[in-house]
């Protein structure tokens, strides 16, 4: 039997700096985020696997390098992995989507990355 462990975290941030990112149109400043990061259920030594504000916290250092949303996906990729490992955290799955803060209506785009640790490279 293996026994995983899911976070998911939900929040929102604002740019500092004006993004040339074209999720919603050049310069928009406030995003959404969702993180589900998959682990092995190993706690630490406050039952945790990781403090959700953690994650939060590496989203934000993510975001200080305005880029194209994929770009923005990638760093956070990068900062939430390093947050997960520093833990001690054995990452199996991380998803990870972006999005601007609009009105439903309003044209935008939204990224999405699915990395799958357990599996080989293509």
């Amino acid at each position: 039997m293996v026994k995983t462990l899911t976070i998911n975290r939900f929040g929102t941030v604002k740019l500092t700096d004006k993004s040339l990112n074209q999720c919603k149109s050049v310069g928009w400043q406030d995003y959404r985020y969702q993180i589900r990061a998959t682990t092995t259920d190993k706690l630490d030594q406050d039952g945790f696997i990781i403090d959700h504000a953690d994650i939060h916290k590496a989203v934000e250092r993510a975001l200080k390098k305005p880029g194209s949303c994929e770009q923005f996906c990638e760093e956070i990729r990068k900062y939430v992995e390093r947050a997960m490992k520093s833990h001690g955290c054995v990452l199996l799955k991380l998803y990870i989507k972006v999005q601007p803060i609009v009105e439903p209506s309003e044209n935008h785009a939204f990224m999405e990355c699915d990395v799958d640790y357990t599996k080989k490279k293509l």
